[in-house]
C-alpha cells in the first residue's frame, strides 16, 4: 500500500475530485498516508489479538490512555500546524494505542498460555 500511495497518490486523489483546491490540499497531506501504516499496523494487530483472546478491558484501557495523548496533541498541534496537526494527533493516538496495548502483552501471555 505504501508504494501504491507513493507512486499513484496524486492520481488517486484526482479520481475523487476535480476541485483544484481540494486536490492541492489532499496532495499536501499525502505524507500522512505514508506514515500511518508504520504506526497503525501494530495497534490494529494487537487489538485483533486481544479481542480474539476476549480481553476487551486491555483494549479499552489502551484506547483511553491514547485518547489522552490525542486530546493533548489536538489542543497543542492544531493551532500551529492546522490539518497537519490533526494528522499528527491521529498518528500519535495510533502509536499510543499500540504502545499501551503492548504493555498488556506479558499479562495476556501469562493468563492465556
Amino acid at each position: 500500500m505504501f508504494f501504491v500511495i507513493l507512486l499513484l497518490g496524486e492520481s488517486i486523489v484526482a479520481l475523487f475530485t476535480t476541485l483544484l483546491d481540494v486536490r492541492l490540499l489532499a496532495n499536501d497531506l499525502l505524507i500522512w498516508l505514508f506514515i500511518f501504516p508504520f504506526v497503525g499496523f501494530w495497534g490494529l494487530q494487537l487489538e485483533g489479538i486481544f479481542s480474539g483472546a476476549t480481553e476487551a478491558k486491555s483494549v479499552r484501557d489502551s484506547i483511553a490512555l491514547a485518547l489522552i495523548i490525542f486530546s493533548a496533541a489536538i489542543w497543542f498541534f492544531v493551532p500551529i500546524y492546522e490539518q497537519h496537526g490533526i494528522w499528527l494527533a491521529f498518528v500519535l493516538f495510533s502509536f499510543g494505542r499500540s504502545f499501551f496495548l503492548s504493555l498488556y502483552v506479558p499479562r495476556l501471555t501469562k493468563t492465556k498460555f
